[in-house]
């Protein structure tokens, strides 16, 4: 979990969440930030698709694949859902994640007020094609209105004078909490 205190840097050590969705830097006891749930959510994903992409037959056997970080899609996965999988692989592979995302500048590009800027939102796969900065953001805020429990909360735009999500109000009227901290 980030703190206000980490903003985009990576500062948990804790050995902490659920076995089978933890990045290789927390089982390794290294230094990690908020990239650790996005390869969670990629775990989450594949398992939805298909199976889990490191199966093993105890914690220990997992740990290790998921430190070698080569996940293993099954055959009818790879056939039928291509997209997904295309998708998720270089999310799940421990040295395109790790290059990607496990720095305090790709931290920062997480923490995107705007889903064009942000690595994983824009990414085509969510669109079945390319889409232009507003296109991006115009999606993005339509998944909002149409499946946020309050659609109130949900922003009426982006505003390009803010720089992060840190900055965006995620709730209006009455008090203001940090969407990236909530």
């Amino acid at each position: 979990m980030i703190t206000p205190e980490c903003g985009a840097t990576a500062c948990n050590t804790k050995m902490q969440g659920t076995p089978l969705q933890m990045a290789p830097a927390i089982i390794e006891n290294r230094s990690y930030g908020l990239e650790v749930d996005w390869w969670a959510w990629g775990t989450h994903a594949a398992e939805l698709c298909s199976s889990h992409p490191f199966p093993g037959e105890s914690i220990k056997e997992v740990f290790d694949k998921i430190k070698k970080g080569k996940p293993r899609f099954n055959p009818y996965s790879r056939k039928r859902r291509t997209n997904l999988v295309e998708f998720l692989e270089p999310l799940m592979t421990k040295s395109t994640f790790e290059d990607q995302f496990s720095n305090d500048e790709a931290r920062a590009t997480l923490m995107s007020q705007h889903p064009a800027d942000h690595p994983i939102l824009s990414n085509e796969f969510w669109f079945g094609g390319p889409r232009d900065r507003d296109g991006v953001a115009a999606y993005w805020l339509d998944i909002c209105k149409t499946y946020a429990a309050d659609p109130s909360l949900c922003p009426s735009s982006y505003d390009q004078s803010q720089s992060s999500v840190a900055d965006q109000p995620l709730c209006r009227g009455g008090d203001t909490v940090n969407a990236a901290y909530a």
